[in-house]
């Protein structure tokens, strides 16, 4: 089983900022949204990946400067190819207004 867990932190943006951008970047990374968490700040996507699925968070939080942590595991797909989504999903974050 492969699994990524990275926090990043995003100078200038707040936790609804981030929270309000998750769905069209989990989009961008052919995820697809199943449950957002707005009290928390939370997001759970998934895709279909050949023979598995893949599962997916992110997640905001406060502070100064405000953080988001990103989850993606797989039974079945590489830590290349989680790292490839991850790199879709952080790039998209990071250009949200």
């Amino acid at each position: 089983m492969a699994k990524i867990e990275e926090t990043r932190t995003f100078p200038g943006k707040s936790p609804d900022q981030l929270y309000t951008a998750f769905e069209g970047v989990f989009k961008k990374a052919g995820f697809i949204t199943w449950k957002k968490r707005p009290i928390g700040w939370l997001a759970l996507a998934k895709r279909q990946a050949a023979d598995s699925d893949v599962q997916s968070t992110l997640s905001a939080r406060p502070g100064n400067p405000s953080a988001a942590t990103l989850v993606i595991s797989s039974a079945n797909q590489t830590q290349e190819q989680l790292q490839t989504w991850a790199a879709v999903i952080w790039k998209s974050l990071e250009e949200t207004e």
